[in-house]
């Protein structure tokens, strides 16, 4: 069994916290490297993930790390190495949610996690 959904957002605020900090080096992603492998293959995928601010968050963080400038090449080579499977994720969600009722109190709720999917898709596309 999974811990409390509570647990994994505090461990996940806590995990981008030291991910995306000012002073993260490519040393300190490898020491988290299959943490940010795990969340590209378990946290952002719906059958796995129910919580959709844990996707939410998920998705956020690794945009995030994608988007750095200059780019944290190991934490952007984990993700890339997934490039393939978060795609197949977000257009599947993408979908699901795009199908939901314009106006609806889920269409609503989805609205912030499809904002995320097109970001890291598009960050993906840009990416190396």
């Amino acid at each position: 069994t999974k811990p409390s959904a509570q647990l994994r957002k505090r461990s996940l605020f806590l995990l981008r916290a030291i991910l995306t900090s000012d002073e993260a080096t490519d040393e300190s992603h490898k020491l988290y490297q299959n943490m940010i492998s795990y969340i590209c293959t378990h946290e952002i995928n719906e059958a796995w993930e129910d919580d959709a601010e844990i996707r939410e968050m998920s998705l956020s963080m690794l945009s995030q790390l994608l988007a750095n400038d200059p780019p944290h090449k190991v934490a952007s080579d984990m993700i890339l190495s997934h490039k393939n499977q978060i795609v197949s994720f977000g257009v599947k969600r993408i979908d699901c949610i795009r199908k939901l009722e314009e106006g609806s109190d889920g269409r609503e709720y989805a609205s912030l996690e499809l904002e995320e999917w097109e970001r890291i898709i598009v960050a993906l596309a840009d990416s190396k």
